[in-house]
């Protein structure tokens, strides 16, 4: 009998630990879908209010707005790099932030909450100190869940606003620190979450974005220099590409853009969802310049949350069709091509939206084949169906996604770059590394169009299964 019980034990504590992990999984998917619709609704409103005015704190105020709301926090602020570098200004706060050091003054009690905020809002704060510079200078988050018992916090406003827990992050893009991102205190629950520290995160970045997006932009409308649209429209779109690419036993993955006359719509990106699982996405929008630089960031920004959901390669540009629709001016427009690589499994899942189909390279047979599904660019109009589809690979395949950049490159005789010479070079560089074999796309490319100009962006990727 009590073997008979300790089994029954056994079986039901076993119950209850994966009926929790099935729970916590649960939340936390739910957790993501909140943060996915809060980061395009936060998009959409960044567009509408860049489409109008060009007011940064109002951007920055959805953004604060977003990250109160995403949390429920008491308060919300982002400080900004000073141009020394040195020093980070409080450049947007709403709710009660206390001053970061104390002030000399009798008691606090005798101020009132506008005054405190506006002690918080005259600060200059040191790039790597308190608890706001410090992120700043490390350039990763602080998370502080107990703040009254860590001696980074000071509590400087005691009985009138006493800090609990705190979530400060960067705002970088890439190694370039340009501020950061505060929320204080829960509204609702004792102290902040992982769920509200990852919900940060994503904000945090987008947030990056899309203050350089805003200066930048500022900056061609003020100077009304077409020159200086290119160069800055440049600037965005060379931020958004990938200038590092993963590197795993499973797989080998490099990638280049280079754009033609000024800056056009090429696009190209990835997501790590783990050692050897990535989402790859290559976009083509229409027209050139900050306009279709402004859309990539969108693309970018989206497509980064959806992905993270780890959904099938079809709902990632469904849905990214959908938040773009409505919000992309009228001709303006986006080909795509999402693929979700398992390359632990060799197992890739794909779907198109209107651009050209991905070229695969088969080891075994040494032959060429065309992956593509049905479904129309994305930003024309909301719930569009997409095809996908999976493919098993194999040890030595190659996958090439690319822009009508490579094979319609044209020489001074007129003729078209194709697509036959493309896999000739890929075939006579298969056993080399994705770089290589890129590298030499590159250059059999430039050798056949000799002198004559290019008016299209060259966009390639190219993962190969190790």
């Amino acid at each position: 009998i009590l073997e008979l019980l300790a089994f029954v034990f056994l079986i039901m504590t076993a119950y209850r630990i994966f009926r929790a992990d099935v729970m916590d999984i649960s939340f936390r998917l739910q957790d993501l879908e909140k943060e996915k619709d809060l980061i395009i609704n936060l998009m959409r409103e960044v567009s509408d209010t860049l489409s109008v005015e060009l007011e940064l704190d109002r951007i920055l105020a959805k953004i604060v707005d977003a990250a109160i709301e995403g949390t429920s926090s008491k308060a919300a602020a982002i400080l900004l790099k000073d141009p020394s570098g040195n020093s980070l200004s409080v450049r947007y706060v709403k709710g009660l932030f206390p001053p970061v050091k104390p002030i000399k003054v009798e008691s606090y009690t005798v101020l009132k909450e506008s005054q405190i905020v506006d002690i918080f809002k005259s600060s200059k704060i040191a790039v790597g100190e308190t608890y706001l510079g410090i992120p700043a200078s490390t350039g990763e988050v602080l998370f502080v869940k107990d703040a009254e018992s860590d001696p980074r916090i000071i509590q400087t406003a005691k009985g009138i606003v006493d800090i609990k827990s705190v979530i400060a992050a960067p705002l970088k893009i890439q190694d370039n620190i340009i501020g950061v991102l505060a929320v204080l205190n829960k509204a609702i629950g004792i102290t902040h979450t992982e769920s509200d520290l990852s919900l940060i995160q994503t904000l945090a970045d987008q947030a990056a974005i899309t203050i350089r997006q805003f200066e930048m932009y500022k900056e061609i409308v003020e100077k009304k220099q077409a020159e200086r649209d290119i160069s800055i429209a440049s600037e965005i779109q060379m931020s958004l590409l990938p200038r590092k690419f993963p590197t795993s036993d499973k797989f080998d993955m490099y990638g280049f853009s280079i754009p033609a006359k000024g800056v056009g719509g090429d696009y190209f990106d990835y997501m790590k969802f783990g050692p050897n699982k990535l989402g790859i996405i290559i976009a083509d929008v229409s027209g050139k310049g900050v306009p279709a630089a402004l859309i990539k960031v969108m693309i970018r920004s989206i497509t980064r949350t959806i992905a993270s959901l780890s959904k099938d390669a079809n709902q990632v540009l469904a849905q990214l069709n959908n938040s773009l629709s409505g919000d992309i001016v009228e001709d303006r427009y986006a080909t795509a091509f999402y693929c979700a690589l398992d390359a632990e499994k060799r197992i890739l899942n794909y779907s198109n939206a209107g651009h050209g189909p991905l070229l695969l390279f088969r080891n075994k047979t040494k032959e060429f084949e065309l992956l593509d599904t049905e479904g129309m660019p994305v930003g024309i109009m909301p719930d569009v169906e997409y095809g996908q589809d999976f493919i098993v690979l194999d040890k030595g395949d190659i996958g090439v996604l690319y822009t009508d950049g490579i094979t319609e490159a044209m020489n001074e005789a007129h003729d078209l770059y194709g697509l036959e010479r493309l896999q000739n070079v890929i075939y006579k560089n298969h056993e080399a590394s994705a770089k290589e074999i890129a590298d030499a796309v590159l250059a059999d490319v430039n050798e056949f169009v000799g002198t004559a100009p290019q008016h299209d962006d060259e966009t390639m990727i190219i993962f190969k299964i190790l």
